[in-house]
């Protein structure tokens, strides 16, 4: 839904319907559709205001390639987290290499309190 407003949120227009279909792992999915309505007066809320916020074809392009082996090693970690117990600090992923503004775990002590 995201790509989708991105990418054609001007031809977006009222009346139109959208199909998404959701895929399980296993034998679920779900299908459902939404419907383009007209943006109620002083909202905040439209298909071009999500598609300048998200930013999303502009955020892809900044995104990192990376060695397969990397991938292995950081689900490695993560697997080792969830073994750990506590307390805990992540090694992985660094600040530095994260979107800005994300949400992240930076520990867990004694007592299982998260940190974020």
């Amino acid at each position: 839904l995201a790509s989708l407003i991105d990418r054609t949120s001007m031809s977006l227009r009222e009346g139109k319907t959208i199909v998404m279909f959701s895929y399980g792992s296993g034998s679920m999915a779900t299908m459902y559709t939404f419907r383009i309505r007209s943006a109620a007066k002083n909202t905040q809320f439209s298909c071009q205001r999500m598609a300048d916020r998200m930013k999303l074809t502009q955020r892809l392009t900044t995104r990192e390639e990376v060695d397969p082996a990397e991938l292995d090693w950081a689900l490695e970690t993560r697997a080792k987290m969830h073994r750990a117990g506590a307390p805990y600090q992540p090694i992985y992923p660094t600040v530095g290499r994260l979107f800005p503004g994300t949400y992240y775990l930076t520990g867990i002590d004694s007592e299982w309190k998260r940190t974020y």
